[in-house]
């Protein structure tokens, strides 16, 4: 279908017909560079701030079912996205490499309008009024442009020219200020009506890092005073543990911690993620690993989840104390009394013995 489709309402032999697949990673460069000008669409939503907007799919190959091969009466196509299964309406789409350039404009009325929206000004200060205004409130940008859409505008004779006309569009966008643009086959973006992320393909966006609000740095107060500013305006129950788990690290209330991860307000890979950050690391991997030991006991149906997560902390402990050089060991405050003591405490309530097996940990005990 989708063969016919491009034959009759895009270009004559513009698409490669169906071909035998030469295993299951197959993949036909030259339906991929065809069909960058006509990809299929799905709908995100019918209302909202994504009413008109859709996630493309880029084919990658057109292929005969493996007993058609013969009687060629059935193909399947192979995409670079997905589509849900029962999905009744698929568009086809048809572009020009022009188009691909002139869509940054629709780009550049978002951003401008995100920029005046978070600065709650009036229209007599949107940044839409001068390139000047719009550069004084953008520092940089990092910017997600697919490869599929970077080839196609790069194919031709004067594929070269139309890469420069890119670059300097896009400069435009972002009032001249830099940016950086990678061009991976696969992007992933978010749709507001959806609150949702989705993996489409011959999509672009762009990380906007902007000038304002501000964040002043004030020699008088020490950083956490600073901090402590900021996150002081959140004391919902998710945002008070991120809060407790900043500020107060390997003594924060971890039941109060279990519950939010129960309620799904925060993942185990949140802290994964701080354990190498935190001033106490052993400690606060020590009593995470304590507290996903206690929910798997209490929770049996998620007993193999908080079970992996318990043992990532345990294994952060014993490689700790096997790679890190000893003046980390010294900085991090492992070698403390209470540190070692929790150690031992933890080998046989939780079966954490990586740690203290580990040769500096003897060491440091039999001195």
């Amino acid at each position: 279908l989708y063969h016919r489709w491009c034959e009759e309402v895009i270009q004559k032999k513009l698409m490669p017909p169906p071909m035998k697949a030469d295993g299951h990673g197959a993949f036909n460069p030259a339906v991929l560079a065809a069909s960058a000008a006509c990809p299929l669409g799905i709908a995100v939503a019918r209302d909202g701030d994504d009413a008109y907007d859709y996630r493309m799919m880029h084919p990658s190959g057109i292929y005969w079912f493996k007993d058609q091969e013969q009687t060629q009466q059935s193909a399947y196509m192979k995409n670079f996205a997905s589509v849900e299964a029962g999905k009744t309406e698929v568009v086809l789409f048809k572009a020009r490499r022009g188009d691909l350039l002139h869509r940054l404009s629709k780009l550049k009325e978002q951003l401008v309008t995100q920029i005046d929206q978070a600065s709650g000004g009036s229209a007599l200060e949107s940044v839409a009024l001068s390139p000047e205004a719009l550069r004084e409130r953008v520092s940089g940008v990092l910017m997600v442009y697919c490869a599929g859409c970077m080839m196609a505008i790069n194919s031709g004779k004067d594929g070269t020219e139309q890469m420069r006309r890119l670059t300097v569009q896009l400069s435009n966008c972002f009032g001249g200020r830099p940016f950086m643009a990678y061009h991976p086959f696969g992007e992933q973006g978010f749709f507001p009506s959806k609150q949702v992320n989705h993996h489409s393909n011959l999509m672009f966006s762009a990380l906007v890092f902007s000038k304002d609000p501000a964040f002043e740095v004030d020699e008088s107060r020490s950083f956490s005073e600073m901090l402590s500013q900021i996150i002081g305006n959140y004391e919902d129950s998710e945002q008070a543990v991120l809060r407790q788990l900043l500020v107060k690290g390997e003594q924060a209330d971890f039941g109060l911690v279990s519950f939010v991860l129960r309620a799904g307000m925060v993942t185990p890979a949140l802290l994964q993620s701080i354990t190498p950050c935190s001033g106490r690391p052993i400690p606060f991997a020590l009593n995470c690993a304590q507290m996903f030991y206690v929910m798997a006991k209490t929770y049996p149906l998620k007993a193999r989840e908080y079970t992996q997560a318990s043992l990532w902390f345990k294994d952060f402990c014993r490689d700790f104390m096997k790679s890190a050089p000893m003046q980390l060991v010294a900085t991090s405050n492992t070698l403390e009394y209470s540190t070692l003591l929790l150690a031992v405490v933890m080998a046989v309530k939780i079966d954490s013995k990586g740690l203290v097996a580990s040769s500096l940990f003897q060491e440091v005990v039999e001195k």
